[in-house]
Formats: structure tokens, C-alpha cells, sequence
């Protein structure tokens, strides 16, 4: 039982850095030198819940990076009451769209939350590198989570479901700018 725990867990490392090596490089080698966002990948695994989020049929951004984040707002068990505590981001990942599709895994990551967490896929459909207002966003708003995140983004609802960031309001607990609560 404890080797297959152990290959789970080794399978679920790699999982978050298949596109990337350990030193922020791409390991697709049409993409020249580390990857630049507006800030490093986290993958936290201290939580209780796993994250996992993907879509298929994005044929028209193959080759296009994809952000993904997970914001969980303060609580009073773990925010500004709390010395030392505030806002988690414990998913902040990106992946390139390939074959149409794309996944991004991060296991144990989230945390039970109940102050309106939430969760964002960015397609970089103006190629900046980086969240900004020229990309598209698909957006999460939940009342809490105490569950693992396990989403198709497409799903049935097709790819309306994504619309422009410049416009959206940031999550319930950011500072006002979508990519910045996410991504900063």
C-alpha cells in the first residue's frame, strides 16, 4: 500500500512540471529559454483536496500558453486574524496548448474554504507571456470547497465559456485586477 501511495505521488510531481523542467525551462523545444510569467509556478501539496483542470477542442490556440490559478480569499481560521496568515494562491501553473488540449494537476492543494475561493484558466490568446487584458479567461467564483476541483473547462457549454479579461472583476478577496489577484 505504501508503494503504490509513494508511486502516486511521484506520478502526481510529474504531472505538475511535464512541460517544464526543474529550472523553469520549457521542455518543448520550440520554445526558446525559461518561460516568463508574472510570477513562479506554485504547486502546493499541503492542503486536503486535489486540483485538477482541462480542455480539449482549442485547436485555434495550439501552441498558446495557459495560466491556471487557484485563489482561496481569508477566513478568520486563516487570514489577517490569524498572525503570520493571509490569502493563499496554492495553484499558479502554466502549460502550453497541444493536440487542442491541455491539463494542469496539482494534488493536495487545496484547503477547505468556505470565504467564496476560486479558480482561473487564461488562455495568452495576444501571446504577451504573461495574464494581461488581451487574453482570454474562463473563471471559477465558488461558494466554498470542500472537495477536490476535477473540471473539463469546456464541458458541454462549449468555448463561450471563455471571455476577454479586460472588463472582469477580480475574484472576492483580490485587490481589484483580475491578473494580479490571480498571478501576483
Amino acid at each position: 500500500m505504501r508503494f503504490l501511495a509513494l508511486m502516486f505521488l511521484v506520478v502526481a510531481m510529474v504531472a505538475c512540471t511535464a512541460d517544464r523542467g526543474l529550472d523553469g525551462a520549457s521542455s518543448d523545444p520550440a520554445v526558446q529559454g525559461p518561460v516568463t510569467t508574472q510570477s513562479k509556478e506554485i504547486c502546493s501539496t499541503d492542503g486536503s483536496f486535489d486540483f485538477h483542470v482541462w480542455g480539449q477542442g482549442l485547436t485555434s490556440w495550439e501552441g498558446r500558453r495557459v495560466f491556471v490559478a487557484a485563489f482561496e480569499p481569508s477566513t478568520p481560521d486563516f487570514g489577517p486574524e490569524a498572525p503570520g496568515k493571509a490569502e493563499r494562491r496554492p495553484v499558479r501553473m502554466q502549460t502550453t496548448i497541444k493536440d487542442g488540449s491541455f491539463s494542469v494537476a496539482c494534488p493536495s492543494s487545496l484547503r477547505e474554504n468556505y470565504a467564496y475561493p476560486s479558480y482561473t484558466v487564461v488562455i495568452d490568446s495576444d501571446d504577451d507571456g504573461r495574464c494581461s487584458a488581451g487574453d482570454l479567461a474562463r473563471q471559477a467564483q465558488l461558494y466554498g470547497w470542500n472537495a477536490a476541483v476535477a473540471e473539463d473547462v469546456i464541458d458541454n457549454a462549449g468555448l463561450e465559456t471563455f471571455a476577454p479579461i479586460a472588463g472582469r472583476q477580480a475574484p472576492i478577496g483580490g485587490d481589484g485586477d483580475y491578473c494580479r489577484a490571480y498571478f501576483e
